[in-house]
């Protein structure tokens, strides 16, 4: 099984926000302007996704006084390619989904339609937020914010349950492993070649890995 194994440093409530005031943005991860290069490759872990195993629960309580609130949007695609009146390749809406977006000018956001089972079809819309705000549903999610750091691949490692722990779901595809006792485990039974892991890697503080299969 190949995974990909990422090094992000975990940022407090105060750097938040911080890079909130500093650039005049509500969202970090997603900014509302261009011009926020400091910003690149900060990403938001979910709380889900940090309660579905025992491992992924010790990261949690490790991390707990870094909880921070973030709010989603989630748009409906099919009623903006219907408000549009954009003559579609499928009937269905239901496979088309929003892969891209930039913005433009006038308020206006270009958004990048794609349908995930023809990679040719492809579709382009410019909206303004008040164009479709009708259609989106908003919701306010806690988690944490991470900044990548540095990538670390590793070929051929096992996950397995003495890593994990109890699992509170039927399955999990990503771990994140913030204490040595958890490296210990990951490392234990598994082979390493041209990796850092092997050299006495240790997590630095107030960091951890993130790995995803």
């Amino acid at each position: 099984m190949g995974l990909d194994i990422e090094l992000y440093r975990v940022l407090t409530k105060g750097e938040v926000t911080k890079l909130k005031n500093k650039y005049g943005v509500t969202d970090i991860v997603n900014p509302e302007r261009d011009d926020c290069g400091e910003l690149d490759k900060i990403y938001f872990i979910k709380l889900e996704q940090l309660v579905n195993c025992d491992t992924n629960l010790e990261t949690l309580e490790k991390f707990k006084h870094c909880l921070n609130e973030k709010e989603f949007t989630y748009y409906n695609v099919q009623a903006m390619l219907l408000k549009s009146g954009v003559k579609t390749k499928y009937a269905d809406l239901s496979d088309y989904y929003i892969s891209g977006y930039s913005f433009g000018q006038d308020d206006y956001t270009k958004y990048e339609i794609s349908h995930m089972k023809d990679e040719d079809e492809v579709i382009n819309l410019d909206f303004t937020y008040d164009d479709i705000k009708i259609f989106n549903h908003k919701e306010t999610k806690l988690g944490l914010y991470v900044k990548y750091k540095e990538y670390i691949q590793r070929n051929g490692i096992k996950i397995t349950k003495s890593l994990t722990g109890k699992l509170y779901r039927d399955s999990i595809s990503r771990l994140f492993i913030s204490t040595e006792s958890q490296l210990e485990k990951l490392n234990k039974n598994n082979v390493y070649k041209d990796c850092q892991l092997k050299s006495g890697f240790k997590i630095p503080k107030n960091h951890l890995l993130y790995i995803d299969w």
